[in-house]
């Protein structure tokens, strides 16, 4: 018995990314939307604090060896999975704290699944980053004008009303339903898929002057879940049952 306990608290210990945040339920009102379209109720959920990092990464594929930057299958990832790693299981001591990119979703999925977790929809990802407040539209599009920026530890940049942290300024960050539609048109002809966002979505835009939000949107919709980068990681949520009433 005392077994079972310890292998059931390693199972959901394993990829914990430290603090959680208490996020109450929200309404959510989708930046894109058809008519008869209604807001979207979010949470209450519990997020973690900050995005995963390449220490708590590291855990997760000692567990789950074909996760390894060696061993994942193509399917999963492109060629560049973990590529800031000097091998599959070590990277620069001084970015044990930073946040761990060149992930795919599959990882990124499967890392939140093995601590009980779960990434966040697009509707939780906008409330629990305060995404859509104006008085942030101005810093968050400077930061996306930068592409060079450079990586740091988690936890030392802006907290959000909330209470959740680098948000906006560190890294861009998976969502579960990234691929579903939001552009008017087929993106499967050759078309660029940020002119058919821009020429659709818009249209479907609550309010056409969210341009950082047009710029997230659309970068998710350039994704497929083999891809990673240098700035995209993520970080996990999970229901807050103790809260739903």
């Amino acid at each position: 018995m005392k077994y079972t306990v310890f292998l059931l608290f390693l199972i959901f210990s394993l990829g914990s990314s430290g603090k959680e945040i208490k996020l109450p339920m929200t309404v959510y009102a989708p930046a894109f939307r058809d008519p008869g379209e209604i807001d979207v109720k979010v949470g209450p959920l519990l997020v973690d604090e900050t995005a995963v990092t390449n220490k708590e990464f590291l855990a997760f594929v000692k567990t789950n060896p074909h996760f390894k930057k060696s061993k994942i299958p193509s399917l999963y990832a492109d060629s560049g999975y973990l590529s800031h790693w000097s091998s599959d299981i070590t990277f620069a001591k001084a970015e044990a704290e930073f946040p761990v990119t060149h992930i795919s979703w599959f990882a990124a999925r499967k890392y939140c699944a093995s601590s009980g977790k779960r990434l966040p929809t697009i509707a939780e990802w906008e409330v629990l980053s305060d995404a859509q407040n104006p008085k942030l539209e101005s810093g968050i599009l400077e930061w996306y004008g930068k592409p060079d920026s450079k990586l740091r530890a988690v936890g030392k940049g802006q907290e959000n009303r909330f209470g959740v942290k680098d948000a906006h300024g560190l890294i861009w960050e998976w969502v579960d339903n990234f691929a579903e539609a939001i552009m008017s048109g087929d993106s499967r002809g050759g078309s660029s898929t940020d002119s058919l966002f821009c020429g659709g979505a818009a249209l479907k835009a609550k309010d056409p002057s969210l341009y950082a939000t047009f710029m997230r949107f659309a970068f998710r919709s350039s994704l497929t879940a083999k891809y990673n980068s240098a700035n995209l990681g993520f970080r996990c949520v999970k229901d807050n049952m103790e809260d739903i009433k």
